[in-house]
């Protein structure tokens, strides 16, 4: 009995632990790029971590999606910092925010690939203002 309540204990503390372990060791890439920062009627608010996005590119690319996307507003458009605040209206359902915003981080990533160079020289002088 006591044996088995030692491994319980160890399995509980590797699922605490390890992840923190991990997180600081290689950065946040184990956490999740959108999170619910608080719902406050009529808008839901989500902060976006920016450390996932390798370079100024990615951020830029990312902002560019936001802004043109009429179910989130950028609360702060500032991308040198580590997260990035919008809101969204309530009435939207939390998934289907973060599904898109999942999707415009996975773009943003694919972004250094697929632009020219004269669309990333565009995209990077369009954005400078944000740095």
């Amino acid at each position: 009995m006591i044996k088995n309540n030692y491994r319980n204990l160890l399995a509980l503390l590797a699922i605490l632990i390890l992840p923190i372990l991990s997180y600081s060791q290689e950065g946040s890439n184990h956490l999740p790029f959108v999170t619910i920062e608080g719902k406050e009627d009529p808008n839901t608010y989500y902060l976006l971590d920016l450390n996932q996005l390798p370079g100024f590119l990615e951020k830029a690319y990312l902002l560019d999606l936001l802004f043109k996307d009429h179910s989130v507003v950028v609360m702060n458009s500032s991308i040198s910092g580590r997260t990035l605040k919008i809101a969204s209206n309530a009435k939207i359902e939390t998934a289907a925010v973060i599904k898109q915003i999942e999707d415009y981080r996975l773009q943003a990533l694919k972004a250094g690939q697929v632009m020219s160079e004269s669309e990333k020289t565009d995209l990077l002088n369009k954005y400078e203002k944000y740095r």
